[in-house]
């Protein structure tokens, strides 16, 4: 799988909260593990609220060239060809 970075939190050592876009379409949370029960495989993790902030700017960009190039019918993957 394939990540790009699309907001990083502001840290020295360069291994911080984080959110990525996947090349599946879908958007990846780097954080710090809570000790919550989740199913196997899951994982719940917390990131400051002013990263998912900046984060949404960058989605909201591509979900807008996703409808101008082929309206609304839910994201449609990476790229949105």
């Amino acid at each position: 799988m394939n990540l790009t970075k699309i907001a990083a939190s502001d840290c020295k050592d360069g291994d911080c909260p984080a959110v990525y876009r996947t090349d599946r379409g879908a958007i990846g949370v780097q954080g710090y593990l809570l000790d919550r029960p989740t199913p196997e495989g899951e994982g719940l993790v917390e990131i400051p609220v002013e990263l998912l902030v900046e984060a949404c700017h960058p989605v909201r960009v591509l979900m807008g060239l996703c409808l101008q190039r082929r309206g609304w019918r839910g994201y449609p993957g990476p790229g949105c060809d």
